[in-house]
């Protein structure tokens, strides 16, 4: 039982181990997800200024809209992230078991994130105005919206704010991995004492059985042997009839030696009556024969007179014709 059990706990840690690694596998991904939704905001907002074609503009705002959570998620992110949910990344990052650290690094890139869509929705509002829009940029003296909407989406400024973003970003999976390193290790660490326990008991187990079967050969077994070999002598060997079992423990295996010796004393007594009842009829056997033999005599001496009757008779019948 304790075994079975220790297997239990061994398979709970196991799957444990399992949901560690699922779970990191999917905070990196939903990370992932938003490092590549920045870099698209960038691309889809430059090709807006750019061409003034509306529908990267509608693709932009897509994008921030099932980000937040607005709207269902796309069917062309990982299969992974629930495509067709409602649900923002992070709340998703929450459900995935991220640690208060990991999330407040997520905020931390999604507010910087903000900053630069603010940058970014400045410079597409300045191309449907045609004119400078108000926003976290400034314009140049001089310098007409068209001009200016393509500066603030490629000056070192701009590359700066992108680069802001990576930092939390990066420093995200290195405490996710630090992290996870940690409950893994403490997993596998548990799993490897469970697994020595059931190696342990398994160990354990084989003794106690080994004892128990060395147990019952003795106690069992061999009195069993005994009580046959005891049946194969009378029926085939020298018949000792005063042979008996100890009875040492008052179990099935003593009740055993307690009727077989019972069951010996009754075929002895009987074999003793038996030898009685032969002797008294021995002795009747020698009176008769005795008898038998005294008539045989009397019967000799009889006929022995018989004949000598006979004769006297025949001697005397011949003596008269004689005469």
């Amino acid at each position: 039982f304790v075994c079975f059990s220790l297997l239990i706990v061994a398979k709970v840690k196991t799957e444990e181990l399992e949901e560690v690694t699922h779970l990191k596998e999917l905070l990196i991904l939903e990370m992932d997800e938003l490092s590549l939704t920045s870099k698209d905001l960038t691309r889809l907002s430059r090709l807006f200024v750019a061409t003034k074609n509306r529908k990267y503009k509608d693709e932009y705002e897509y994008i921030l809209k099932w980000r937040e959570g607005s709207v269902p998620r796309p069917s062309t992110v990982n299969q992974a992230l629930f495509p067709g949910r409602t649900i923002s990344i992070s709340a998703l990052l929450k459900e995935f078991g991220a640690s208060s650290e990991e999330l407040r690094l997520l905020e931390e890139a999604t507010q910087l994130s903000q900053e630069l869509v603010a940058r970014e929705s400045q410079a597409m509002l300045s191309i449907e105005t045609k004119s400078v829009a108000s926003g976290p940029a400034r314009a140049i003296e001089g310098e007409d919206y068209f001009s200016f909407a393509l500066r603030i989406l490629n000056d070192d400024e701009y590359h700066q704010e992108v680069s802001k973003i990576d930092v939390p970003i990066k420093k995200f999976f290195d405490r996710l991995n630090t992290r996870t390193s940690a409950e893994v290790e403490e997993l596998k660490t548990e799993f490897k004492e469970y697994l020595l326990m059931i190696v342990v008991c398994l160990v354990l187990s084989i003794f106690l059985v080994c004892f128990i079967i060395g147990f019952l050969n003795r106690s069992v077994i061999n009195r069993i042997i005994t009580v046959a070999d005891s049946l194969h002598n009378i029926s085939e060997g020298d018949g000792d009839l005063t042979s008996r079992l100890p009875i040492k423990h008052n179990n099935e295996i003593g009740f055993l030696a307690y009727s077989f010796n019972k069951t010996i004393e009754k075929i002895r007594c009987a074999v003793l009556q038996v030898g009685k009842e032969c002797s008294i009829l021995e002795g009747v056997t020698s009176n008769l024969s005795a008898s038998v033999t005294q008539t045989a005599s009397s019967m000799r001496e009889i006929n022995s007179s018989v004949e000598v009757a006979k004769d006297e008779t025949r001697n005397q019948r011949d003596s008269i014709k004689n005469t």
